[in-house]
């Protein structure tokens, strides 16, 4: 009797960053391809994957039916050969990867009621998930395991580490960015690996924008899918049409001479690092490259197969998180996740939300905690103010809509202020001034912008009213909900943005 098995990795972000080298993060990431995917041929060496491992243990006895986005699902001709295989590929994971959560499920063709093809495909995968999910709720570690007996320990207690820095290098390289890589060089920008290399010149304390992205309602289009080889080509084209989302907003930036380093393209699933002073926009611009995408003839007659009536496009959010580069590398990787998460949060405000994509973002210049998350606005009395206007809606085109402001708005307002600073239309002693009131309060804020009459006031004033259609001359967007006021500041967001803005117009949202 036929039997189904389910490979996948949990608590995957601990295991890829548990170093502070990034070159040890990239061959992290490797490594989970590799034990979860049958795409990953490593050639000859002392290291496993699930393809060499299937080639060279069960030959003529298994078919992989699904492969993709860290995880895979293999048919194995009878159930003891399934067992067979579960044993000894986790105790050869393990062997190599003592602290990688592995997790395995089986269901056999006796568990499936299903008659169709395509209903009882569905029902193995959703049989399968369910069992590696007991699986996950059984195994709560109280500990860090080093050990799981099965290894080769070093005189440090620790495991032995099989394969050398160099063969990391060449492994890592080989499948996390070497697509990259290899278009870098007609498209402008530069694949590094190297932290060092986004410090600049002098500077100690240069910056790097870490951006996370994640697409929106892909369970939802997974689970309308019921056979195995249309789960394989949806996998397929997620990740195509991602790769060139991401490739094409470099593209957009190459007069800026950028970097990037590509932690995580999985799926829908990026993490990559990049400037600082890009950060922001490029994450946008991937964001609306995914938009654009999905609605090429290309993808979209399959698509269409999959997405929910209301949807016209795939959409996605992201968070970046901006910190030194020499910051704790794991705290900035988590904050952007988190950021990212938040923004995928503020799609609920969204009526009819099916088409909403958002962008979050922070400087972070301390440690960070689990639960991140900033003053967002205070109550006096019925009256309330808003300190933010994040997240932003990436695919607005109006400055505000029911509380959600755009980012087109935003950012376009920013490069007014950055062009009025070039001409020195506007101080930046006067930004600074407006930054140290912001937080003391609607009577003296007004105060503060009432007692300053000069004409850098009265420009960014007048600016901010174009831009965001203000009602009143001091930046703040005001509105009745029910019997209170709620005043929203919009010069806080705009004051910590302005460093991380590039000046130039050419690279903004061409393709939105």
């Amino acid at each position: 009797m036929a039997s189904y098995v389910y490979i996948d990795v949990s608590h995957k972000q601990e295991f890829i960053f548990k170093h502070n080298k990034l070159k040890e993060n990239l061959y992290n990431s490797f490594v989970i391809k590799a034990i979860t995917e049958n795409t990953v041929d490593i050639g000859e060496g002392p290291i496993i994957s699930l393809k060499k491992y299937l080639e060279d243990e069960h030959h003529g006895c298994y078919e992989v039916v699904y492969s993709g986005g860290g995880n895979s699902i293999v048919r194995f001709s009878t159930k003891a050969e399934a067992i067979k295989f579960v044993r000894k590929y986790s105790g050869e994971v393990y062997r190599y990867y003592p602290d990688l959560e592995l997790y395995i499920s089986i269901v056999d063709d006796s568990q499936i009621n299903s008659k169709s093809v395509e209903a009882k495909e569905k029902e193995i995968r959703d049989r399968l998930r369910e069992e590696a999910n007991k699986l996950k709720d059984k195994r709560r570690i109280k500990f860090k395991r080093w050990s799981y007996g099965v290894e080769e320990i070093d005189a440090t207690g620790q495991p032995v580490l099989c394969d050398s820095f160099e063969r990391k290098h060449e492994l890592s390289k080989k499948f996390l960015y070497q697509r990259l890589e290899e278009k870098a060089d007609k498209a402008g920008f530069q694949v590094t690996e190297q932290l060092e290399d986004y410090k600049k010149d002098g500077d100690s304390k240069s910056y790097i924008g870490i951006i996370s992205i994640d697409g929106n309602k892909m369970g939802d289009m997974v689970r309308r899918i019921s056979t195995f080889q249309d789960l394989g080509k949806f996998s397929s084209l997620i990740e195509q049409l991602y790769e060139s989302a991401v490739v094409n907003a470099l593209i957009e930036y190459k007069h800026l001479e950028g970097l990037v380093t590509p932690i995580i393209m999985s799926g829908d699933d990026i993490c990559l690092i990049v400037r600082a002073e890009h950060a922001i926009e490029l994450a946008a611009t991937i964001v609306n490259h995914i938009r654009s995408l999905s609605r090429n003839e290309n993808y979209r007659p399959f698509l269409s197969k999959v997405m929910d009536e209301e949807q016209r496009e795939l959409t996605a959010c992201a968070g970046v998180a901006i910190a030194r580069y020499n910051y704790p590398f794991f705290e900035a990787v988590k904050t952007a996740e988190l950021l990212c998460k938040q923004a995928k949060e503020a799609i609920h405000r969204v009526k009819g939300n099916a088409n909403a994509s958002f962008i979050h973002w922070d400087i972070v210049q301390g440690q960070v905690v689990n639960s991140y998350h900033y003053e967002d606005y205070v109550k006096h009395g019925r009256d309330i103010e808003r300190f933010h206007i994040k997240p932003l809606r990436i695919d607005q085109t109006q400055p505000v809509e029911n509380g959600i402001f755009s980012y087109d708005i935003f950012v376009n307002a920013i490069k007014n202020i950055q062009e009025a600073q070039e001409k020195q239309e506007i101080s930046s002693s006067l930004m600074e001034g407006i930054k140290k009131v912001l937080y003391s309060g609607w009577e003296s804020y007004k105060l503060f912008v009432d007692m300053d009459q000069t004409q850098d006031c009265h420009n960014l004033m007048q600016m901010m009213r174009e831009q965001f259609k203000c009602d009143n001359d001091y930046g703040v967007v005001s509105e009745q909900q029910g019997q209170s006021s709620v005043y929203t500041y919009l010069l806080n967001d705009v004051i910590d943005a302005l460093p991380y803005i590039h000046s130039k117009r050419e690279a903004a949202n061409s393709c939105g």
